[in-house]
């Protein structure tokens, strides 16, 4: 995978990413929840 700065990212890099990403996702998955739960 190459980004648009021509940066090649190593594979371990992208999976440290990609986790980074999966663990914000569901914390705002979980803040959206609550919200909803708090504003009904």
């Amino acid at each position: 995978m190459e980004y648009s700065l021509g940066v090649k990212v190593t594979p371990e890099f992208e999976s440290v990413l990609n986790e980074i990403s999966d663990t914000m996702v569901f914390y705002l998955n979980l803040l959206g929840w609550q919200s909803n739960l708090l504003y009904r």
